[in-house]
């Protein structure tokens, strides 16, 4: 529990200026390590006919504006209302419940139980960006630019790569 504290902590002071860039992109990375981690194992357990159920994306439709607009829409359903517990004084340990139910919710609507795994984990990562940026601080506007942006990028990746 530890390394829980130390993450509340950390989350706790919110990030400015070029911190705010270091977030995002470290948690795109983060994001991507455990992404391509967890389907290496998927692979070496042939378990990939759980993960991929005939829903995977197809990179000919999607468009930037499209890619923005859809993870702007995103964060708004599922990353907004932490703001709400935050301001109704709840602690970061009670936010940080409600972002996992949400990211566990994030991750069964992008595809059922199986998508709990890969999409529900990176929702939770974008739940910490959205909390480290301003979020935990009531700067709503800069951690909904923040998480949106972490989003769109780790969605871009996905889909460009």
């Amino acid at each position: 529990m530890r390394w829980l504290n130390g993450l509340l902590g950390w989350v706790r002071e919110e990030a400015r200026g070029k911190d705010v860039f270091l977030v995002v992109v470290a948690a795109v990375a983060l994001g991507w390590f455990w992404t391509f981690g967890a389907l290496v194992l998927i692979h070496l357990f042939d378990a990939g006919a759980l993960i991929v159920q005939g829903n995977m994306l197809t990179p000919n439709i999607y468009s930037p504006a499209i890619l923005l607009g859809s993870a702007f829409f995103e964060e708004l359903l599922f990353r907004l209302p932490l703001a709400i517990f935050v301001r109704m004084g709840w602690s970061l340990e009670k936010v940080f419940v409600v972002a996992v139910v949400l990211s566990l919710l994030f991750g069964f609507l992008h595809g059922g139980i199986s998508h709990i795994f890969l999409q529900g984990v990176s929702g939770f990562i974008f739940s910490v960006v959205f909390l480290k940026c301003g979020g935990w601080q009531r700067n709503y506007a800069k951690a909904l630019i923040a998480s949106t942006v972490t989003h769109f990028m780790f969605n871009a990746v996905l889909i460009w790569l």
